[in-house]
């Protein structure tokens, strides 16, 4: 089975057309993504240090956990259009994006004013085991990022919308763009300016704003003017019943935040900074057959929103079955890349960073749990049946800081690698079992909630 497989038996109508179109239009997008991350890291650890990477990586972690402010609202929202479309009532889809952007306006405007203001009294130092001479510096870079982040996080309503359009590849392009344009500045710092974590916050977080501005522009000015936000359509009934649906996928991001984004704190407090950065290019490297994966299963989302809410469960079915092959030609890809590591690190890092086999390993193992997990929790989410999948969430967030100290203080890095793989392990087996039961007409009870 390859991606050509994948491809031919999704032929015949117009959602199966779609997938097809922005399977192919995404694999060469992320292909330029790639690309432009691969040469980002020597480029970023170059203009800096391992040291001060380190420590990049680590603020942009913590500062992802703003995300929660949302309460699961872009998500709710993406379904909620997405059906809504595949009904034809474009205007209720329009009433659910102009309430979108007012909600997360108001509720992100007000969490950068707070955390802008509070920054100063985080003792950063002692968070991220650095020495007290970086505490100003990364006060400054703190206050930068959640500005940044915070606008950012209203103009990619756009790609939410994109994606609710079953336009992922084109999604996936603007982000490709604001990638480049921030390669394009960092470039431009390392040659114009001397060192700066300052200059390289502002580079990696103002450069994909520009780009999704002009594409909001372009979506909403003329290619789907019937969803063109409106202060006038805002419809604040409209929050709670986007709410309904959104807060369950809210514990869900709790969760992931939980389980992904305070790897890199965990790392740092149990082997430094430097550890954070061997362990993300590790990642970066191994996990390449996860982000084609993540491309071929992107369009699904919303196309499982489009076939549940018409009850199209022969094609569900079908897509399901050939995923799964998907899966076992990903695995291969990532069993290839683990044997050819040290060809490719001495080629493409030198001696900027180091690692052995052990951890290539067990990232390699992490990253086959992902893939596998991401297929099943995909196609749920597009169905909206989400409940199993928050009762996860809630034991493996509940589960997995004290999980990973521990492993942390007995094996290093790689300890906090298997204590993520193993929480994920369980959500893998109870999604892959729930959407099995739900393309077959067979789910009753919790598995249908």
């Amino acid at each position: 089975m390859n991606l050509l497989g994948l491809i031919n038996c999704l032929r015949g109508d117009s959602r199966s057309a779609k997938v097809k179109k922005n399977i192919f239009g995404s694999f060469f997008v992320k292909g330029i993504s790639i690309v432009v991350s691969l040469i980002l890291v020597p480029l970023t650890i170059g203009y800096v240090n391992r040291e001060l990477y380190g420590i990049w990586l680590t603020l942009a972690s913590i500062i992802s956990w703003a995300s929660l402010f949302d309460l699961g609202f872009g998500n709710g929202m993406r379904n909620k259009v997405a059906a809504s479309i595949a009904l034809g009532d474009w205007e209720t889809a329009r009433r659910y994006v102009s309430t979108a952007y007012a909600y997360f306006s108001f509720v992100f405007i007000s969490v950068a004013i707070i955390i802008y203001f509070v920054c100063p009294l985080v003792d950063w130092c002692n968070l991220l085991s650095v020495s007290i001479e970086y505490q100003e510096l990364l006060i400054k870079v703190m206050r930068i990022v959640i500005v940044f982040f915070s606008l950012s996080m209203i103009v990619r309503i756009q790609s939410t919308v994109l994606q609710a359009l079953q336009m992922s590849a084109l999604s996936s392009a603007f982000e490709a763009l604001g990638q480049l344009l921030v390669l394009i500045v960092t470039y431009i710092l390392t040659i114009a300016t001397s060192p700066s974590l300052v200059y390289l916050a502002y580079a990696i977080n103002a450069s994909p704003i520009f780009v999704y501005i002009i594409g909001s522009f372009w979506l909403y000015g003329f290619r789907y003017k019937q969803l063109r936000p409106s202060f006038k359509l805002v419809d604040k009934s409209l929050v709670k019943d986007i709410l309904n649906l959104g807060l369950k996928f809210f514990v869900i991001q709790i969760a992931c935040l939980v389980l992904f984004q305070t790897m890199n704190i965990i790392i740092s407090n149990v082997s430094g900074p430097e550890s954070v950065t061997e362990y993300n290019v590790v990642y970066k490297y191994i996990s390449i057959p996860l982000l084609a994966t993540s491309i071929i299963i992107a369009p699904f989302w919303s196309a499982f929103t489009d076939a549940f809410t018409l009850r199209d469960y022969k094609w569900m079915r079908t897509a399901y079955n050939k995923l799964l092959k998907v899966f076992f030609f990903m695995t291969i890809a990532v069993i290839i890349l683990v044997v050819l590591y040290p060809i490719v690190f001495k080629l493409w890092l030198g001696d900027k960073v180091t690692t052995d086999y052990s951890m290539v390993g067990i990232v390699a193992i992490y990253v086959i749990i992902m893939i596998w997990n991401n297929i099943h929790s995909a196609l749920i989410n597009g169905t909206g049946l989400i409940r199993i999948s928050v009762i996860i969430a809630v034991f493996s967030a509940t589960i997995n800081i004290p999980l990973a100290l521990w492993l942390g203080h007995q094996f290093g890095t790689r300890g906090v690698v298997i204590s993520v793989s193993l929480l994920n392990i369980i959500s893998s087996v109870l999604t892959a079992i729930q959407i099995r039961k739900v393309i077959n007409q067979t789910a009753k009870g919790i598995w249908i909630g």
